[in-house]
């Protein structure tokens, strides 16, 4: 897949956050080495980043 990075995580611990809950994980494994481009969420979209 066209990917900026990925991540193998262990999960921590899972703390409750009123009706969400906030999941603290380590990253085992992973690579930033991707061909996809860069996403940002901002005010409730993802959008590109530009050059």
């Amino acid at each position: 897949a066209d990917v900026s990075a990925w991540l193998v995580c262990r999960v921590v611990s899972r703390v409750p956050a009123g009706d969400h809950r906030i999941v603290i994980a380590e990253a085992v494994a992973g690579s930033p080495s991707g061909a996809g481009r860069p996403l940002v969420y901002h005010q409730g979209r993802f959008t590109a980043l530009r050059d």
